[in-house]
Formats: structure tokens, C-alpha cells, sequence
């Protein structure tokens, strides 16, 4: 059988930045099972992955417009700190609605007396990513799986 959408894939893997530094890896003894075609995946990760077989490893290059997007300056602002209640730090961060509401994460990147200096990028944005996976097992969804749109467990 061939990976494909609407499939269950078991697969290890290991993400690193395009220098090779260590962004995460599934545990040796929990592999990441996925339900394919259903957007978990970075669409070209996904592409790449498709007629892969039980057994088989991919080695992905994805540049930025690929994975996380590119770092938008928009996105760094400085927001008047009476918005802001609690403790404050450096490289706090916390989650906030976008303009258009969709729910971001921005980090603190400074604090002065008035204004505080966030950005809401992924912390990955403008970064090459490098996945290396390896298909240790694949079945079909079950109609159930495929009508709630996540595995069974």
C-alpha cells in the first residue's frame, strides 16, 4: 500500500532548522500518527509524502514560503503596556487575537516604561526547515476517522 489522502500514517521523525540544529523529534517510543489530507501537515511535506511506503524515509527541504512563511516586520509592533495585566518579562509570551482574530502567540521583546515590544511571528518564520521521517505503518481510514476528520484512538 501507498500513502495517500484519507490514509493513517505512523511515522518517526526528526525537524531541525537548515543548519541541522534540533527544532524537535517524536519520542522513540511514541511515534506521530497522522490523518492524512487534513491539513496537519505543511501541504508540500504532504505532497512530498504521498506514494511512500511502510519501510521508506523522505528527507524534506522546506524554505520558509513552504513551512512557517517568511518574517513579516508588520508583525513586530509596540503596544501601550497598560494592555497588558500581570507580570511582564522578556520572552514572555502569551496568546492575542490578530486583527483579523485569528489567534496568534506574540513574545515580549522589550519593556519600557510605556510601550511593550511584541512579535507575533512563529518563532519559525524566515527559517528553512528539514524534515527526515521514516513510514513505520499505514492502514486506510476508517469512515468514521474520515467523518470526524481525526484519528480514532
Amino acid at each position: 500500500m501507498k500513502l495517500q489522502s484519507d490514509s493513517v500514517a505512523t511515522i518517526d521523525y526528526v525537524l531541525t532548522d537548515d543548519d541541522g540544529t534540533l527544532i524537535e523529534a517524536s519520542p522513540k517510543d511514541h511515534p506521530l500518527v497522522l490523518l492524512m489530507g487534513r491539513g496537519t501537515l505543511f501541504p508540500a511535506l504532504e505532497e512530498a509524502m504521498i506514494g511512500l511506503e511502510v519501510g521508506e524515509e523522505l528527507d524534506a527541504r522546506l524554505p520558509p514560503n513552504e513551512a512557517y512563511g517568511f518574517h513579516s516586520p508588520e508583525l513586530v509592533q509596540r503596544v501601550p503596556k497598560e494592555r497588558f495585566n500581570g507580570a511582564l518579562e522578556v520572552g514572555l509570551q502569551f496568546e492575542a487575537r490578530s486583527s483579523t482574530g485569528r489567534r496568534v502567540v506574540a513574545k515580549v521583546l522589550e519593556i519600557d516604561e510605556t510601550e511593550v515590544l511584541i512579535d507575533a511571528n512563529h518563532p519559525l518564520a524566515g527559517k528553512t526547515l528539514r524534515v527526515r521521517l521514516h513510514l513505520l505503518d499505514l492502514r486506510l481510514a476508517t469512515p468514521a476517522e474520515l467523518e470526524q476528520g481525526r484519528i480514532d484512538s
